[in-house]
């Protein structure tokens, strides 16, 4: 029934609704994965950044979404936001322990993110 009442919100485009029933969905169910990235596409569309992040560190801490994909969303979500210190702290950390890809345009982002802190120097 919760699915059905979300579609229809998202069907007449009341995101913040469908967020909603989403949440409720999430803390019912935290297990479920799709409610997860349904929830985080949701905020995501919206442009509600921060709460997509949140969705997303939320999930992590369950075990789920947390595929290199989802790290560089994360960091592309951050960089969006100009938190380049949170950007640089992901991927340090996700370019050594292998939660991101270690390609250059991952390295190049790292890069811009230190340009944009002033550590050209790194």
């Amino acid at each position: 029934l919760y699915q059905v009442l979300a579609i229809s919100y998202q069907l007449s485009d009341d995101f913040a609704t469908a967020a909603e029933v989403f949440e409720t969905l999430v803390s019912k169910w935290p297990k479920n994965k799709q409610y997860w990235q349904q929830l985080y596409a949701l905020y995501v569309n919206s442009n509600e950044h921060l709460r997509a992040i949140l969705t997303l560190e939320r999930a992590q801490e369950l075990g789920m979404l947390n595929g290199p994909k989802d790290y560089l969303s994360k960091v592309g979500l951050y960089y969006n936001l100009g938190r380049y210190d949170r950007v640089i702290e992901i991927l340090e950390t996700g370019l050594k322990n292998g939660n991101i890809e270690a390609e250059p345009n991952n390295y190049e982002l790292l890069a811009a993110a230190y340009q944009q802190t002033f550590q050209e120097f790194k």
